[in-house]
């Protein structure tokens, strides 16, 4: 009956033309002009976008082809990497469909051919396939991708830490990403990468690229820094791990800070962003309240406690060479005093911006305000109630694989609160579809010699 109603309005709201027949006796319904398909088996009704990939399904009901994708090998393990738990699933054989598709990037650019040849394979590898699934779990929906691991060029990431104990339990989102900071992990493999074998003629360009760099440094007036090593040229024989050192000495004479040495060798790869409130009513904000912010929020870095020293002459010194106004040092619960920049008047009709940051704990928190360097300290020091006592926030969690490499979060039924959509008549619907059907969204990934794998938790109907 379906079927029936289906084809009547294909035909009266789109022309279709349809011719019944039969194969293997099964109906099938023709539309010469499209070519689509439609069939019926005892047990499934079957859409196709023409008549050749319905005869392949049709056989194989029938039992006339005994090749079919179950008996795939590759899509055995495909299968078995899913969670059991699913309602659904897609699979996709992702060589054949990459090997398909043209790149649409021109050979005069890269050369495509040699790519295969070099960097060990990294740059031209792809997984066999890819996998999705999704499943329902209490209020709410999990979904998992996952495809087999390829070659890739960076080091294995850290699994990141709690991120939510860092944070207030009103957090309206935030990312925690863990990362390799030893920069010589990273220039072992690009070294397996020669520039020759991936840019044609390079022989002929590399010299004009030192000199473009250096042209760039003296228009700035920052060439001539004697406590900066020299500037490491590229030659016939140089690969990525020297265009890697490149752009590290650029970095260098545009901040005068070595950023290997003087930041990056103090870190332990642990990255935090979060947005702990909103306030989109710019007008309500007084300019005389130095925690008044579109944007209350902070960036954590974490660092060796032998190395806090070390570091902070480091940040100490690029800001005061960066910023002429002195900072105010203030009191915000850590060892030491958090040093703060008040931008007055930082909009003509806005408000008092504070940022600044702070050393404590074993971490750097740079923070929009003083209320949220303020914030964060205090929940170091163990107090105060943090994200990781939020009932949604663990709601979402709880259903995501404790070895991810990246963590985020967002508590979207807050978000839609702050932006004030029910004053929106005409939007009213949609907020509340917002509000009271989805309430938090997390995601993680993790990469091992393995699998690739990313899953995303889809919390329903906010009970905040």
């Amino acid at each position: 009956d379906f079927l029936s109603d289906w084809r009547d309005l294909m035909e009266d709201e789109y022309g279709a033309d349809y011719d019944r027949d039969t194969i293997n006796d099964y109906d099938v319904w023709l539309d010469e002009e499209s070519g689509l398909a439609h069939a019926l088996t005892p047990d499934l009704m079957i859409f196709a976008t023409n008549e050749r990939p319905m005869e392949d399904v049709l056989d194989r009901v029938a039992g006339k082809n005994s090749r079919t994708l179950a008996s795939s090998e590759q899509f055995i393990d495909a299968r078995a990497a899913l969670p059991g738990r699913r309602f659904t699933s897609t699979y996709v054989d992702y060589r054949d469909l990459t090997d398909t598709l043209d790149s649409g990037i021109e050979d005069d650019i890269f050369n495509l051919d040699a790519l295969e040849d070099s960097c060990n394979q990294a740059l031209a590898s792809a997984p066999d396939w890819l996998a999705v699934s999704a499943g329902w779990v209490d209020r709410g929906l999990v979904v998992d991708m996952v495809s087999p691991t390829v070659n890739i060029l960076w080091p294995p990431a850290p699994n990141v830490g709690d991120a939510a104990e860092a944070l207030p339990g009103g957090t309206l989102g935030f990312v925690s990403l863990g990362f390799d900071p030893d920069l010589d992990n990273w220039r072992d493999p690009l070294r397996d990468c020669p520039l020759a074998d991936l840019i044609p003629d390079w022989g002929d360009v590399f010299e004009a690229v030192d000199e473009g760099i250096i042209e760039i440094i003296e228009s700035l007036s920052m060439l001539d820094n004697p406590d900066l090593v020299p500037m490491p040229e590229l030659d016939r024989g140089s690969t990525l791990a020297d265009v890697l050192d490149l752009g590290l000495w650029t970095t260098d004479q545009l901040t005068g800070v070595h950023l290997e040495e003087d930041f990056l060798d103090y870190l332990t790869g642990d990255l935090i962003l979060a947005v702990h409130d909103v306030d989109v009513d710019v007008e309500s904000l007084q300019p005389s309240d130095p925690n008044a912010a579109i944007v209350d929020g902070v960036v954590i870095l974490s660092y060796w406690l032998d190395d806090e020293r070390a570091l902070r002459a480091t940040v100490d010194g690029f800001l005061e060479r960066l910023v002429t106004k002195p900072p105010e040092e203030v009191d915000v619960g850590a060892d030491e005093p958090a040093r703060i920049y008040p931008l007055e008047e930082f909009y003509s009709e806005g408000y008092r911006l504070s940022p600044g940051y702070v050393f404590h704990n074993g971490y750097l928190t740079i923070g929009s305000t003083e209320k949220a360097l303020t914030d964060t300290v205090s929940l170091q020091n163990g107090d105060g109630e943090s994200l990781s006592e939020n009932e949604e926030y663990l709601l979402a969690v709880d259903h995501l694989p404790e070895d991810g490499q990246f963590l985020m979060y967002v508590n979207v039924g807050r978000i839609v609160d702050r932006l004030d959509l029910e004053d929106w008549d005409e939007d009213s619907d949609l907020y509340d579809v917002l509000v009271y059907s989805i309430s938090a969204i997390a995601v993680t990934g993790h990469t091992d010699d393995e699998f690739s794998r990313a899953t995303m938790s889809l919390i329903l109907f906010s009970d905040e």
